[in-house]
């Protein structure tokens, strides 16, 4: 267990549980889809398709934490890769 990062043996303190640390490596790689487009070398395009109210869902309501009677927006997009639609 000491060999797979679980466990750290402390001289004279003995072998201790150790404390999973969080990877952070992965805010460096999240970007944005016109950022990711691009560095595939493709042109990115947006359409929007609607921008609704509506009376929020349930499973909406739940999430956020939200009264019965919430509205929220609903948006509604396309996005294109080099003018196809793309399913990313």
């Amino acid at each position: 267990m000491v060999n797979q990062g679980l466990l750290e043996r402390k001289q004279h303190r003995g072998t201790l549980v150790r404390q999973s640390k969080i990877a952070q490596q992965f805010t460096h790689v999240i970007q944005s889809y016109n950022q990711e487009i691009a560095a595939n070398g493709r042109c990115s395009r947006t359409d929007v398709l609607g921008l609704y109210t509506q009376l929020a869902t349930p499973e909406v309501q739940q999430a956020l934490h939200l009264p019965d009677d919430a509205q929220v927006y609903r948006l509604v997009r396309l996005r294109f890769a080099d003018d196809e639609p793309s399913f990313w």
